[in-house]
């Protein structure tokens, strides 16, 4: 182990400890749910970071961010069928995001389903066609107005 990655090591568990004490005074702090997540996200700890970002769902954080990382969360921590039911979630709440569908379609292929992708890889470059006539329009109007 180099030094340095020793240090960041160090500052981890620090920061996981003394969040962990604050959550534990203060269970409503959502501040402290999400920066402890955050940590667990950077640290490539998923599991625990998904755990936290339901909690902080739970407690009323409930904006497409928290979503969106809960559900890379699952992804990268393996729980794919997790990660699909949190695209899913968003994709009914953002239907033109081709980001969700790209995201839920991969989900699909590392669950092992290789039919269920190609609707949302469809969807996907379907949306991204119709943006890019739009913006080919708009380009097209401005230019000749």
């Amino acid at each position: 182990m180099t030094h340095l990655n020793f240090i960041s090591n160090l500052i981890h568990f620090w920061n996981e400890n003394e969040l962990s004490k604050t959550i534990d005074e203060s269970p409503e702090n959502t501040n402290s749910w999400l920066a402890r997540c955050n940590l667990y996200f950077e640290f490539a700890i998923f599991k625990q970071s998904a755990s936290d970002f339901k909690e902080a769902i739970w407690l009323e954080i409930n904006d497409d961010d928290t979503h969106y990382y809960l559900a890379q969360s699952y992804f990268l921590g393996e729980q794919y069928t997790e990660s699909i039911d949190e695209w899913s979630y968003l994709i009914g709440k953002n239907v033109e995001e081709v980001e969700y569908y790209s995201l839920r379609g991969w989900a699909y292929r590392k669950s092992g389903d290789y039919k269920l992708p190609e609707a949302d890889y469809e969807k996907a470059i379907s949306l991204t066609l119709d943006m890019t006539k739009n913006t080919s329009r708009e380009i097209y109007l401005s230019n000749t107005i």
